[in-house]
């Protein structure tokens, strides 16, 4: 959860004091000073910016946790589809002023209704909370991990083409596996990846392109498995 709410309070009230007593210097700087240092009335901010940090401090708190839970799923933690859609045409015009490729990951989880059905809805929670934590660690900070939905995960990563010869993409075995252990669970995920700007040039086409080779493969997947 960033700080930015708690700090900003805090500069805010530090600087509303400040702006104040300059106001005054600037109407009269004679009468300002009697007051502030003849008459010590300086001590009295030294004794109520400190009463009142602890105050705004709870108030950026309170901005702070809005604007985490505005752009989290509140199971995983992970980002929300709003956030998402809020950020990726930014993401994709950072990529191409650097030239970089992006790539869109649509997971899904096979056969996620019969895992709740078998085994109920806190296991299947389990499992989308042990999957979203997976996909975090094991992608970059700067790939951009969010519930789409469900059962569905999407994952938007870019790389210049140095990096993606030293790192790869996303490895989904390691994330199932990962997965797979902590709940306890044989579980399964069928992945759909576009590439812009080969697939699209824009977020809904991209998101689209996914979706399409995601379910092309579950059905070649449930194909083979009969």
């Amino acid at each position: 959860m960033r700080l930015t709410g708690r700090i900003g309070a805090m500069v805010l009230v530090v600087a509303i004091v400040l702006a104040w007593h300059a106001s005054y210097f600037l109407v009269n700087k004679q009468a300002s000073s009697v007051f502030l240092f003849q008459e010590g009335m300086w001590k009295y901010d030294v004794l109520d910016i400190p009463l009142l940090l602890p105050v705004c401090w709870w108030i950026g708190r309170k901005y702070d946790e809005a604007r985490f839970f505005s752009e989290r799923d509140p199971l995983t933690s992970v980002y929300n589809r709003r956030f998402i859609f809020d950020v990726f045409p930014s993401v994709l015009e950072a990529a191409n002023a650097r030239n970089e490729e992006v790539r869109v990951f649509l997971l899904d989880v096979d056969d996620f209704k019969e895992i709740n059905d078998h085994h109920g809805h806190e296991v299947g929670d389990a499992v989308i909370r042990e999957v979203a934590f997976a996909l975090v660690r094991h992608t970059r900070k700067t790939d951009l991990v969010s519930r789409w939905g469900g059962d569905e995960f999407l994952v938007i990563a870019s790389r210049n083409r140095r990096e993606v010869r030293q790192t790869g993409w996303l490895d989904v075995d390691l994330v199932l596996a990962e997965a797979t252990r902590e709940v306890g669970l044989s579980l399964s995920i069928s992945v759909g990846v576009a590439t812009y700007p080969m697939n699209g040039v824009f977020p809904d086409a991209l998101i689209k392109a996914a979706d399409v080779n995601m379910y092309e493969r579950k059905a070649i997947k449930k194909a083979l498995s009969k």
